[in-house]
């Protein structure tokens, strides 16, 4: 689970401190629980181990609920370890196709009812990452805007201290900042500029640990559907992972700039004029070019730095946005493997996501 959790954290909080609360601490050996045997026996193969694990893990869901919830109710209760505890039942609660996201509610509330958490370090600030990353997928995946409040992670000591993994913390809170804006309502345009460039900003000044050290273009006539972009340590896989998703969605939502304080309705992926000139379709096939492109890069990243395994949830993600726009059948071929191998090696169900992204490539091929 830490390889999934401490994504851009260098003093690994989640596998060296939370991992050693839990010997203590009921609430967070509980959830842990939880989230494991969902883990562990959906990893097993049979359905029927899957069956024991979603009871074994309801069952120490439960009996973390009953320490939770007396705490949830007084925000004078609320620590660091129930908002830790909270993100790992999220975690746990992820892994349904069913997405109720009664724990997203959770820490979202914690968030903004005690946004200190972020700027005091530890594992407060490690949950609060965790929680935000978690808010991020639900943002992307309904195109919606973030809940928290992301302005306290402007003092967390990850972004503070300007070392090589607050490059990559720096752009998990970019992507959150430019779905806050982008899926506002009515869309400010000059918001929209602001995240535009912040991102070119990190882009520009990214230090040569950001860059690959080995970059293999993608060729289907080798049989290499996404391109191979090695990067030298987790963190920089996933920092630039971020990047290219930022760029996936400015390149979704078509932001141009704007005068300071001009607002219009919220942009959308597809345009819906009926009269479409060869201009606008024109402008249309670009943007789906640079779409591909940087949705490419996501899949390579996460394919290409195996040890970066938080590359392939918001890969996942990605696809359950913008897998649409691949057209080719080595493309569809290689999407579905990559979805089987990260059902295999997460206990993720993607059933559904597979079966939307067929009807929506078999709309394509009748047309």
């Amino acid at each position: 689970m830490a390889l999934w959790t401490d994504v851009a954290d260098p003093h690994r909080t989640f596998e060296t401190v939370v991992s050693r609360l839990a010997l203590t601490d009921l609430v967070i050996r509980y959830a842990i629980c939880a989230f494991s045997a969902r883990h562990y026996y959906r990893c097993g193969g049979s359905d029927a181990a899957s069956e024991d694990g979603d009871s074994t893990a309801l069952a120490y869901q439960n009996l973390c609920l009953n320490f939770l919830i007396p705490s949830m109710s007084d925000s004078s209760r609320i620590s660091p370890s129930v908002l830790t505890a909270v993100a790992l039942l999220r975690q746990n609660e992820e892994m349904d196709e069913q997405d109720n996201r009664f724990h997203l509610e959770g820490t979202s509330r914690i968030l903004n009812t005690v946004p200190e958490f972020a700027a005091l370090g530890g594992v407060g600030e490690a949950a609060c990452w965790l929680s935000l990353r978690e808010d991020i997928y639900i943002s992307l995946t309904t195109q919606t805007p973030i809940k928290a409040n992301i302005d306290c992670f402007l003092n967390s000591p990850s972004i503070r201290r300007s070392d090589d993994y607050s490059w990559a913390s720096q752009s998990i809170l970019n992507l959150a900042y430019l779905l806050k804006r982008a899926f506002s309502e009515p869309l400010n345009l000059s918001d929209l500029a602001h995240s535009r460039n912040e991102i070119e900003d990190w882009d520009l000044h990214r230090p040569s640990t950001y860059y690959p050290f080995q970059h293999r273009p993608r060729s289907r006539q080798e049989g290499r559907c996404f391109p191979e972009i090695w990067m030298l340590l987790p963190h920089h896989a996933v920092g630039l992972q971020y990047h290219h998703i930022s760029h996936t969605l400015l390149s979704a939502v078509g932001s141009s700039g704007g005068d300071e304080g001009e607002t219009c309705p919220r942009a959308r992926p597809y345009p819906t004029s009926v009269v479409h000139t060869y201009r606008t379709l024109a402008e249309s096939r670009a943007r789906e070019r640079q779409i591909k492109y940087h949705l490419y890069a996501v899949l390579g990243l996460a394919t290409s730095n195996p040890r970066a395994e938080n590359t392939w949830f918001t890969a996942r993600h990605c696809l359950a946005v913008w897998g649409a726009y691949f057209r080719h059948p080595a493309d569809h071929h290689a999407v579905l493997e990559f979805l089987e191998i990260w059902r295999r090696r997460s206990g993720w169900r993607t059933s559904d996501l597979v079966d939307s992204l067929r009807q929506h490539w078999s709309e394509h091929d009748e047309e």
